[in-house]
């Protein structure tokens, strides 16, 4: 509290990466997006030592691809754009546009973000700037890069910025909210209020965000992430969070590095191609295309081979943050869907080739019948010539002695068939009669 008893005012540090996703329709050479300002990213960082011995080899090559057939390839568009925004209130509210980036990644899938940071002390002016950001209000020159780097990709230009995404119509989001308050001046509730109301954008403060407690206690115990008693963290379906206080600006650097630039993007990567896959599996399966389901299925293969990951670090807090984010995400039941559709795939596969091979066996065993008659035809014929009993005529004895010997066997399968489809009937007439004596 300051002089008079008034509340001191908190200063908040907002950063946050707005990311969206598309499917290029054709390939776009290195030098055409040179030549609209967007640079190679730097990834030094990835290739340093440090990094290197946390994580998984692998995984950095992924994340730090020379190509998207490898892995994800990045590039940079750097931009110092002022943007401003008004709140209910009237009130003016600046941030800025630092950089645009752009990840090409596996399966000709791209996803694009634009960064930006502002300084406030009302949590209120950071939700009112992402809203509107998710909702893709940028500034012109914003707008226009991103509109130009998507006509490169797919050929054809979007008349507004929203036309570009592919799956929903807003934006996910990673952002971080560094407060220069001490830890120990606010209450647990408190910031769990305050998490909880930043990843969804809802009334920023402390005070009710409109959700019943028992709905945000149950999604802070299964989104919420808090491992230091300095900041926690959230994984949503369309956010991540991470609410810090007094957080040194090396710490806000990995979190931007590590878990932004390489978990995060990895795990929208996922969630992006899977929902696309599923959405083509459910699309085809019903329809007479198998070669285009057996395509889906060697391409979910390759997938499962190149960009999936058992592990991505050998310390456990990334392992922590890679698994908040599959939670929040969804990617989890993204998967169980495909495995769904794959196994509907199979039982179809199984039923044809089981159906294919029963017409096999009934054609060879129908050959085999015929063989055997006509054998038999032929021993009877050599036993007694049919010239003695047909009036001279060996041709009439065939045809009837194969006649006759053919409905005999087919009179005798009749019987057995007859038998077999009554003998469930006679049990189940059996079983009635003894319930009634019962």
């Amino acid at each position: 509290m300051g002089k008079g008893g008034r509340k001191e005012k908190v200063s908040y540090h907002y950063n946050a990466f707005f990311c969206g996703c598309f499917t290029a329709t054709k390939t776009v050479e290195a030098s055409a997006l040179a030549c609209l300002g967007w640079k190679r990213e730097d990834a030094s960082l990835l290739a340093s030592k440090k990094v290197r011995h946390f994580y998984y080899e692998e995984y950095l090559n992924f994340c730090a691809a020379k190509s998207s057939q490898e892995g994800c390839l990045a590039w940079r568009y750097d931009l110092n754009v002022a943007g401003h925004k008004k709140s209910q209130e009237g009130k003016d509210i600046p941030y800025s546009i630092t950089a645009l980036h752009c990840y090409e990644l596996p399966f000709n899938i791209v996803i694009f973000s634009f960064e930006i940071a502002m300084v406030t002390n009302d949590l209120d002016d950071i939700k009112t700037v992402a809203k509107a950001l998710r909702e893709m209000e940028l500034p012109d020159e914003a707008r226009e890069v991103l509109l130009r780097q998507n006509a490169l990709f797919t050929g054809s230009k979007k008349e507004m910025p929203v036309d570009m995404l592919e799956f929903g119509y807003r934006l996910k989001f990673f952002q971080i909210v560094n407060s220069d308050a001490q830890w120990e001046k606010t209450t647990p509730a408190e910031r769990r209020n305050i998490l909880y109301q930043l990843g969804t954008l809802e009334s920023a403060g402390v005070g009710s965000s409109g959700f019943c407690d028992q709905y945000v206690e149950k999604a802070i115990e299964s989104h919420a992430l808090s491992v230091f008693n300095n900041w926690d963290a959230l994984s949503l379906l369309d956010s991540f969070t991470i609410y810090a206080f007094q957080s040194e600006a090396k710490f806000v650097e990995i979190w931007i590095g590590e878990y932004y630039r390489m978990i995060y993007i990895q795990s929208l990567f996922q969630k992006y191609y899977l929902q696309s896959l599923n959405q083509r599996f459910r699309a085809m399966i019903g329809k007479r295309k198998d070669f285009k389901l057996s395509a889906l299925l060697k391409e979910f293969e390759q997938y499962e081979h190149s960009c999936q990951f058992h592990k991505i670090s050998y310390t456990f807090l990334p392992l922590l943050i890679d698994e908040a984010m599959n939670v929040g995400l969804e990617i989890v039941e993204e998967r169980n869907l495909i495995s769904r559709y794959i196994k509907d795939i199979e039982k179809k596969y199984q039923s044809t080739n089981d159906a294919l091979v029963n017409s096999l066996l009934a054609a060879i065993s129908c050959m085999t019948m015929f063989s055997t008659i006509w054998d038999i035809t032929c021993l009877l014929n050599q036993i007694e010539p049919y010239e003695d009993w047909f009036f001279g005529s060996s041709k009439l004895g065939y045809l009837c002695v194969s006649v006759t010997t053919l409905l005999l066997v087919l009179f005798l399968l009749g019987i057995l068939v007859c038998r077999y489809k009554r003998l469930p009937l006679q049990r189940w007439k059996e079983k009635l009669l003894r319930c009634k004596g019962g």
